[in-house]
């Protein structure tokens, strides 16, 4: 499964405790504010994310 930075972005803000911390080069950085864990989400909105890099993501999160 292929999404893109925005579906990523709904899904997390929608789904877990994460929230956005800052924008750093061409990435997000999502922090979760009770166990102050953080997670990198890159920022290229129109392509889509890699299914590796999406995995990370979604177990770093909560989400898988």
């Amino acid at each position: 499964m292929k999404v893109t930075y925005a579906e990523l972005e709904r899904l997390i803000r929608r789904e877990t405790n994460f929230r956005f911390s800052k924008h750093l080069a061409n990435h997000d950085e999502w922090i979760n504010p009770l166990t102050k864990e953080k997670v990198t989400v890159p920022r290229h909105k129109s392509q889509k994310i890699h299914p590796k890099t999406l995995s990370s993501i979604l177990k770093k999160v909560g989400l898988k």
